[in-house]
């Protein structure tokens, strides 16, 4: 069972926000963890220029991440992690652990005329959930897949949104097998479901792929299930609602494909979607005009070089 309830007036809400701000800063000093996909992208871009095209993409999905970490585990790590922040002294990392540990040992929630008390894991609707799982699992990716192991040679590069993974392997298929076999013994709790392809793969929100003459191809992932849930035009919001949906819609697109051949085919599908949600054919048909007219400003490809170079800037702005 993996309950998702608003910890929204509950009694550790105050607790859970005041953990939250204060492990954030600890999850930028994080390299291996990711923001969004536009740090992915640049990432990629900068671990893959110049890099021979017989490596594998591997993604890796842990299941139910949230509600399966042991309370006394987790806490534990992010002990072990804030021991080694300068900025926390024996005190805030005490209290802080001591708060985690209220948070995740008072988790109650009814369903029906029934209370349930969560005995295991973080609750998923309160406001530290994603920062603690994010760090919770540093010390593991250090420990078992970064280094001190046969296997750690084959990851040319390594990164992770929460509980989704991707890797750049260098090794057969193989090799990546008994890597995921040795993942699961890692632990009693982590469980991996995985997918790997030499020529594409999706990762969050973007699809990767090798392009014959352009390195890699980035462009716009939609799951299978995906409904189209845009505001509509009829809907009750003021009118720069839509307009504001209308452009960030085109402007993520744009952000996403390095390729123009990939961007023309997924406009054109994004242009459908708008038409079936009751927006003008003439409103979206200029709002991609104006869009792409910022192809070399704002609207630049995440995944190209002077992107990555804002990227790099940035992290070195961070570690002085």
């Amino acid at each position: 069972m993996r309950p998702i309830v608003s910890s929204k007036g509950w009694a550790t809400e105050a607790l859970s926000i005041f953990v939250e701000k204060r492990l954030h800063t600890v999850l930028d000093t994080c390299t291996t963890v990711l923001k969004d996909t536009k740090t992915f992208l640049q990432k990629l871009y900068t671990r893959t220029l110049g890099l021979h095209s017989n490596y594998m993409f591997v993604t890796l999905d842990i299941a139910s991440l949230f509600t399966v970490i042991p309370n006394k585990w987790g806490i534990e790590s992010i002990r072990e992690l804030l021991t080694a922040q300068q900025s926390f002294d024996n005190d805030k990392m005490n209290l802080l652990c001591n708060l985690l540990e209220i948070i995740l040992e008072n988790n109650v929630f009814s369903f029906g005329e029934d209370y349930y008390l969560q005995k295991v894991g973080m609750a998923m609707g309160t406001a530290c959930a994603n920062m603690y799982a994010n760090l919770a699992l540093v010390e593991w990716d250090n420990s078992f897949l970064l280094h001190g192991h046969e296997h750690s040679r084959s990851i040319l590069w390594y990164t992770r949104f929460v509980d989704d993974m991707f890797i750049i392997w260098n090794k057969s298929e193989i090799a990546l097998k008994e890597f995921i076999i040795y993942l699961h013994m890692t632990t009693t709790f982590l469980i991996f479901t995985y997918k790997y392809s030499y020529d594409s793969i999706e990762f969050l929100d973007v699809l990767i792929r090798k392009a014959e003459l352009a390195g890699l191809g980035t462009s716009l992932y939609r799951k299978p299930t995906r409904k189209n849930c845009l505001l509509h035009k009829g809907s009750m919001h003021p009118r720069h609602i839509s307009r504001n949906v209308l452009k960030g819609q085109m402007l993520r697109t744009m952000r996403l494909h390095n390729l123009v051949n990939d961007l023309k085919e997924t406009t054109q599908k994004l242009k459908d979607d708008f038409l079936d949600r009751g927006y003008h054919e003439s409103e979206i048909d200029a709002c991609i005009v104006e869009t792409l007219s910022e192809r070399k400003g704002k609207g630049k490809p995440y995944f190209s070089e002077s992107t990555a170079e804002q990227n790099v800037n940035a992290n070195q702005t961070e570690v002085k």
